[in-house]
């Protein structure tokens, strides 16, 4: 018994350990990148400043488009690290993906045994969506995993533990759920539990009546407070925000991210790769285990009513498939396990081998085509051709395994999933850090800051609102001008004043200040920015009866 229990604990520390490298290497090395990642991290920089828990702002403006537990397990890791930076701000997605990989781990363990729950670990480890969202500061991962931790709740535990444990837990992750994401986390967990229970699966007892109670008082007893709390404070405005407006309204209405209702067809497989051609494979496959075929059909439930779910929303993007991601990495280990049982036919097995070649000949030229796109930029150059040699020496080995006589029945898959996550780490850990210069805004924010000074005023026009890049880096809040008037009478005034304009608005601004050039000027990502000054500018008096092209440096200076 001794020993069993030690081979557990080895297990779980193995496992933790290899998903920590693959997730956490040069996690805070890369500097925050635009859209998003500025935006929530200087809302954990105003929330670490005021000292305000219940409502973050970005810019001193109230940010209520997402719930707040990103934002409070990102305080809480700078308080163990001592500052809020880019590492401490990405800890939530890393403990995301820890959470999630042992959660699923544990599940599968349970049904089909431990081999089985090891491949499924390591495929979905080095999914795609998933390694990039576990090195991101971005919400889906939290939700991937607190839905994954109810499923756990309801199918694990109550094999494990005291039965009146399993709602608990299961409400409890589904109201950190919501407080990750919205609604939506209770949605993802019910949506799946529901359709498996109607198709006779072991989540039956999930609809019993007390079960359904339990959970439900849990789940308000968890993230009812903080709207309770909005709601006792007066922020009505912030309740239809982040429960009206970015659910129900981005569902069928949205400003944003619209797509046909067929787009995950085609966006699945990148958000799934390199694992999802291989779960399709399991279509049609015999599995002589009662229980792992349980498993199977769960996982088909799992990802059909997912992606049924999200294909609904008139709002799509790639990382709201994330809940489904282990559903994938389930079925692509059921057709790799019944390989390497020898219980797969040998056509299927065939069509696993053709499959693994493939993808693995298509990421060594796809890592080619990189080294020599990047060989133009100096800082990206090495990288880029460690992994393009990377690539292309996993798959000479996937070839090679093909090959050998001696092959083991998985091994080229094997192959290719060490390749998958030897890149993951040279991309996190030295290929990502070097693209900081084409598309972080430190450096354009560094030679703001020594040429405007810290006193003079700084406005922003014509950006997205919540464009927090300039925020974060330049360590002051920057208002925003949103007329053409505004900008006038800034631009009129006695004193020096500067000003950041996007490329997108630079039309508009060269109506007011006519033919000036800017002070300072980047390309960041496939953005530019300008820093305009009054002094030396010409405002013109009729700017409609005139225009002008946009004039650009193309570089700091």
């Amino acid at each position: 018994m001794i020993g069993a229990r030690g081979a557990g604990v080895a297990t779980w520390a193995a496992l933790l350990a290899g998903t920590t490298v693959l997730f956490g290497a040069g996690l805070g090395a890369r500097d925050l990148w635009n859209p998003n990642e500025p935006l929530y991290g200087q809302a954990v920089v105003e929330m670490a400043a005021s000292g305000e828990r219940l409502l973050p702002t970005v810019n001193g403006e109230r940010f209520a488009e997402k719930p707040p537990l990103y934002f409070w397990l990102a305080l809480a890791a700078s308080r163990v690290t001592g500052r809020v930076d880019e590492g401490s701000l990405r800890v939530p997605s890393v403990l995301a993906g820890l959470a999630a990989v042992t959660l699923l781990y544990s599940l599968v363990e349970r049904m089909a045994g431990r081999r089985r729950a090891w491949i499924t670990s390591a495929l979905f480890a080095t999914t795609f969506s998933v390694a990039w969202a576990a090195r991101s500061i971005q919400m889906d991962l939290l939700l991937g995993a607190t839905t994954l931790a109810a499923l756990h709740a309801a199918l694990v535990v109550p094999r494990r533990l005291p039965g009146w444990l399993s709602p608990v837990l299961a409400g409890a992750s589904a109201g950190l759920g919501v407080l990750a994401k919205g609604p939506v986390g209770i949605l993802c967990p019910a949506l799946v539990l529901g359709a498996d229970a109607a198709l006779g699966g072991a989540s039956r007892r999930c609809c019993r009546p007390q079960w359904l109670a339990v959970a439900t008082a849990t789940l308000l007893a968890v993230a009812a407070p903080w709207y309770v709390a909005l709601a006792l404070g007066g922020e009505s405005g912030a309740l239809g925000e982040v429960l009206w407006r970015q659910n129900v309204t981005r569902f069928f209405t949205p400003w944003d991210h619209v797509q046909p209702v067929w787009y995950y067809l085609g966006s699945f497989w990148l958000e799934s790769a390199p694992w999802g051609l291989i779960a399709l494979l399991a279509l049609g496959g015999r599995e002589p285990d009662a229980a792992a075929r349980a498993l199977d059909r769960l996982a088909w439930v799992w990802l059909a009513v997912l992606v049924a779910f999200f294909s609904l929303s008139a709002s799509k993007r790639g990382a709201y498939l994330l809940p489904a991601m282990p559903a994938v990495a389930i079925l692509a280990s059921g057709v790799l396990d019944r390989v390497g049982r020898g219980v797969a036919g040998a056509g299927r097995k065939r069509s696993v081998w053709v499959v693994t070649a493939t993808l693995a000949w298509l990421l060594a030229l796809g890592g080619i085509g990189v080294a020599q796109r990047a060989s133009g930029h100096a800082s990206l150059a090495g990288p880029a051709r460690a992994i393009a040699l990377v690539l292309v020496a996993g798959a000479a080995v996937v070839t090679w395994t093909l090959a050998s006589r001696e092959r083991r029945p998985v091994g080229p898959t094997l192959a290719l999933a060490a390749t998958v996550a030897v890149t993951y780490v040279v991309v996190g850990a030295w290929a990502m850090p070097a693209a900081n210069p084409l598309k972080s805004a430190r450096g354009f924010c560094t030679a703001m800051n020594e040429r405007v000074g810290s006193e003079a005023p700084l406005r922003s026009y014509g950006s997205w609102k919540w464009r927090a890049s300039y925020v974060y880096y330049a360590r002051r809040r920057i208002p925003r001008l949103e007329s053409e008037a505004e900008l006038r009478a800034y631009f009129a005034q006695p004193e020096t004043v500067f000003l950041i304009v996007e490329r997108g608005s630079l039309p508009d601004v060269r109506r007011v200040v006519g033919a000036a050039e800017p002070v300072l000027s980047a390309e960041i990502g496939a953005n530019a920015a300008y820093v305009f000054t009054n002094r030396g500018a010409t405002t013109r008096a009729d700017p409609r009866d005139e225009h002008t092209r946009p004039t650009a440096t193309g570089a700091i200076r």
